[in-house]
């Protein structure tokens, strides 16, 4: 987006005010009275001051009229090629000084152009900076979330088989307490004697075995509970990897854009480098140009 820059009027005003001053109305003065602008506006706006000027009409001294009129044949006649060669070349300068002024205000349009360009590249690299700081760390959570996930399964996984332990154990309980049943039925056939005292022992064998079986039961309950969180643990694992591998993908991306947005900022640097380097030389040679102006008037005046 092109700068604002001064206007024809402002150039304007500040000139007459260096002309009150009794001052002449150079690039410097002009800039230094305005505090801005580009020294080829300002330029370009003084010639045109300069050309809408009327040209001062100076008195001829006080000589006979036939003297007079002889003089100013006699050096009209020896001057007049000089001041046509003087004024061409006056004027192909002023040309040649206003076709550098233009080009000036390009590049110098063209260098606020890429400035902005430039602030607006920093900054789009600086949300990525951020984007990527940001993937980092929500991968490290995940990461983070991912070992709690992988102790968990690990102590389901103690947990599953410490039931199943438990389970063979009351498995090899029940069996002891059937044979044990069998042995005390054996001996109650064999004595009627004894027949009350091993009903009795085989009534607390039996209320023993139903115990047993209820807590087996109730262990079983727990071992399938456990298995069920441990496949849903691991297929939350499956999850926080995947999740895990997408957002390292996108980081990877991210930092290959971080990447190639430096190479164009580097890139941008070098053009900025490149056009500020023409830029001063366009002001050497407008200054030039200047000074050669200043002496071809100041000639002409003397031969005047």
């Amino acid at each position: 987006m092109a700068r604002p820059g001064i206007t024809y009027n402002e150039v304007s005003s500040a000139i007459d005010t260096l002309i009150a001053r009794g001052e002449d109305p150079t690039i410097n003065r002009i800039r230094e009275e305005l505090g801005t602008g580009s020294p080829n506006t300002i330029h370009r706006y003084l010639v045109s001051w300069r050309s809408s000027q009327p040209v001062s009409q100076r008195k001829a001294p006080e000589l006979p009229p036939e003297l007079q009129a002889a003089i100013v044949r006699e050096f009209e006649r020896q001057s007049a090629d000089t001041r046509s060669e003087i004024e061409r070349d006056l004027i192909s300068a002023q040309k040649e000084a206003a076709t550098l002024s233009k080009a000036g205000e390009e590049l110098e349009e063209a260098n606020g152009v890429l400035e902005d360009e430039n602030a607006e590249l920093l900054a789009y690299k600086g949300r990525l900076q951020a984007l990527s700081d940001e993937r980092q760390e929500e991968i490290k959570n995940l990461n983070s979330k991912l070992d709690t996930e992988r102790k968990s399964l690990e102590e389901a996984h103690i947990q599953v088989a410490q039931g199943r332990n438990k389970i063979e154990s009351l498995e090899s309980d029940k069996v002891d307490l059937k044979s044990r049943i069998d042995q005390i039925s054996d001996e109650y056939k064999l004595s009627e004697k004894g027949r009350i005292d091993s009903d009795k022992a085989a009534a607390v064998a039996e209320a023993r075995l139903e115990s047993e079986v209820k807590v087996s039961d109730d262990l079983r309950s727990q071992l399938a509970n456990m298995t069920r969180k441990y496949d849903e643990l691991f297929m939350k694992h499956d999850e926080l990897s995947t999740e895990s591998r997408s957002i390292q993908k996108e980081n990877h991306l991210v930092s290959d854009k971080n990447s190639s947005l430096r190479r164009d900022l580097k890139d941008c640097e070098n053009s900025y480098a490149t056009e500020h380097e023409k830029l001063q030389k366009l002001e050497s040679r407008i200054s030039e140009l200047e000074t050669e102006n200043k002496s071809l008037k100041s000639d002409n005046s003397d031969a005047s």
